[in-house]
């Protein structure tokens, strides 16, 4: 069964493997699956076993995962189904293929790669990140269901890019040290979540050490001595390794993406990325074939 959003008024002949939708959905073959749940509970059946998970929980699922049955109690559930090719259509479909691509890449995509035996892996979502995640789903919903934009094919995989980088929060943050995550229960785990999940508003080192009831010298020093940075360089990379992703593998002109990520000055944004990656923007961006077309 093919899953699959088609323009209506916009890019009428053309259609991305991705569908969002209230509601549990259990994706079919060769299909990633995420369902976010932010209140209740979820009962999960795979493999003959039934699990009772309490929300606000992730759930990822792999391309072949034996998910037979998700419901949810109270909540409401938001299920996103997708295939590779829905983030970048040069992607390869098999989960080896796709294990040989570079780690930028992986960054999407990790979490559903290792799934494990079970083809499914829970995540716990704090209020922070569950709310986060509501608010880019409904936004990937509105430009593939609701009300499509003129700009709907861009905006939709930047949501759904967006959504996939929370799940893998820190990894992609941090001087690109493979493997290494920052503690989920240090004294810094509410501004990590913060910076995070609000890395889009206007955030300063004031603004920050005032609403977490310190100061600016404790939170540097205590970021420094954490992740070896300090707070506005952590920001500025989270900041730059998700427009890198949508400069990647979207056509979101600079200027935008810019904005999304947080940047109210294109200059800065500019240097800034040119900093971390050695290449301007639009530079850093040609190195890539087109998203929306298949290589051979």
């Amino acid at each position: 069964m093919a899953l699959e959003t088609s323009g209506r008024t916009h890019y009428t002949g053309f259609s991305l493997p991705v569908v969002a939708e209230t509601g549990p959905r259990v994706p079919p073959a060769g299909y990633f699956g995420l369902m976010i749940l932010d209140e209740g509970t979820l009962t999960l059946t795979a493999g003959g076993k039934t699990r009772f998970i309490p929300a606000p929980v992730a759930v990822v699922s792999g391309s072949s995962g034996p998910i037979s049955r998700l419901e949810a109690t109270d909540g409401t559930p938001r299920s996103i189904v997708f295939r590779t090719d829905a983030i970048n259509a040069s992607l390869p479909d098999e989960p080896m293929e796709i294990s040989r691509l570079d780690g930028a890449t992986l960054l999407f995509l990790r979490p559903f790669l290792e799934v494990g035996e079970d083809g499914f892996a829970c995540r716990s979502l704090n209020p922070s990140a569950s709310l986060a995640v509501r608010t880019l789903f409904d936004r990937l919903k509105a430009e593939l269901v609701d009300d499509q934009g003129p700009y709907w094919p861009c905006m939709s995989r930047s949501y759904l890019l967006e959504i996939l980088l929370l799940l893998e929060r820190e990894r992609y943050a941090l001087e690109r040290v493979e493997g290494f995550l920052v503690s989920r229960s240090g004294p810094l785990d509410p501004v990590l979540e913060y910076l995070h999940t609000r890395y889009a508003d206007a955030i300063s080192l004031d603004s920050l050490a005032a609403r977490f009831a310190t100061n600016r010298t404790t939170l540097n020093r205590k970021f420094r001595e954490t992740v070896n940075m300090s707070v506005i360089a952590y920001l500025t990379n989270i900041r730059i390794e998700v427009a890198a992703a949508l400069l990647r593998n979207t056509t979101l002109n600079v200027r935008e993406i810019a904005a999304r990520v947080g940047f109210s000055d294109e200059g800065y944004f500019s240097r800034a990325f040119h900093k971390r990656h050695g290449l301007s923007p639009l530079a850093f961006r040609k190195k890539f074939p087109n998203p929306y077309e298949r290589t051979a």
